[in-house]
Parts: structure tokens; sequence; C-alpha cells
């Protein structure tokens, strides 16, 4: 009865064993399908010069479809400028006195609600323009405005802008719960995003790459 016994214990723990494995295999082949439909591995954690992309659940009209440049991100809070939301309203009107302007057509950005007088700049160039502060790779911020009027007036072959009115803030801790509830997704910044791609496909081209809700990559 023993030996009896103990054969029926083997059989039963190689049976175990048998389908372990078989879950195991089909957890690996889940992750590499997983892995092909959403090419890149791994997101960024959430840190400053990330982009926040706005969940559909959002519905505020200030933040509805928006895509956010994380610019700063620490103890005391987060900040950051939308970057693809432009207004009706033209540079030229903003600065009358930079003449260079009347030939163009570049609207102002809606950055956000926080100080909406406080105007900022967004810069592509390949060399550091004076009092800037680099974003990531050739890309910088400030807010002399006559940086702005010299790239009007002398523009560079490989010089681009855009600026934005105000910018999109959050206390300490308010941007951890807001993204825990799924507002926001976070996603690696490109500069193609800011100057190359037209505003309206931004938003729709990032939201794509969103694994859904659930889905660790």
């Amino acid at each position: 009865m023993i030996s009896a016994a103990r054969g029926q214990f083997m059989g039963r723990r190689a049976s175990a064993i048998s389908a372990l494995a078989v879950i195991a295999l089909s957890l690996i082949v889940v992750s590499f399908v997983h892995s092909a439909r959403y090419p890149g591995s791994t997101r960024p954690t959430l840190a400053k010069g990330v982009f926040l992309v706005a969940s559909k659940n959002i519905g505020d009209p200030i933040f509805k479809e928006s895509v956010i440049y994380l610019i700063s991100y620490d103890k005391n809070g987060a900040a950051g400028v939308i970057i693809n939301h432009p207004t009706e309203v033209g540079l030229s009107e903003v600065f009358p006195d930079i003449k260079g302007l009347l030939k163009k057509h570049d609207p102002l950005y809606m950055g956000g609600p926080v100080t909406i007088t406080q105007l900022m700049m967004i810069m592509r160039s390949s060399t550091p323009p004076a009092g800037s502060l680099q974003l990531f790779d050739n890309i910088y911020i400030s807010s002399d405005t006559d940086y702005l009027k010299r790239m009007i007036d002398n523009p560079g072959d490989d010089e681009q802008f855009r600026v934005y009115a105000g910018y999109a803030g959050w206390t300490p801790g308010q941007l951890e719960h807001e993204i825990a509830r799924n507002d926001w997704f976070v996603t690696e910044a490109h500069a193609k995003f800011i100057f190359d791609k037209p505003a309206s496909s931004v938003w729709p081209e990032l939201i794509k790459t969103i694994p859904p809700l659930g889905l660790t990559i």
C-alpha cells in the first residue's frame, strides 16, 4: 500500500509540474505578444522631461486631448506646458512691435491656466540661446522676448519656436493622484511633436501608443 500511495503521489506531482510548466509557457507567450504589440518596452517613469498624455476621461476643455511637456517635477510639485493647443490669437497681435511677425501666421499657444499673462518660448536651435534653459537635445525654453525678435529678424536655418501663454501646475502629490486615477499617461518626449506635427494630430497619434488600462509593458 505504501508503494501504491507513493506512486499516486509521484504521479500527481508530475501532473502538477506539467501544469505549472504549461502556465509558465502561456505567460511567456502572452508577454511576447504584448511586447510585439507595443514596441519600445518599458515606459518612462514620472519625471521632468516627459510627456503627459491626457486620457479620454478628461473633459475639462483646457486639458481635453492635451499633451503636456513636464518642465519640472520635485517635492514641491510639478509644472508643464500644453504643447498642442494653439489659440486663434496671432503672435503679431501679442508682439505688435516685432514687425517681422506680420509676415508670419504663427499662433499663440495656450500653455495652461496658471499665470496666463506669462509668456514662455520653446525653441529648437543647434546653438544654446543666451539666457535659455535646455529641456532636452537641442530644445530650449526662455522668456526672453528680445531673443524672439532676433529669431524673427535673423532666422537661422535650424531655428524654430513656439510661444505659450501660461502653464499647468500641480501641488505636491496632486499629479501622482491624477495619474493613479488614469487621467494622464506618461510617455517619452520627442521634439517632432512640438515642432513637426500639426497640433491637431499630436494627441491622436500619442494616445494610440498607450497600452490598454491594466496592461503593463
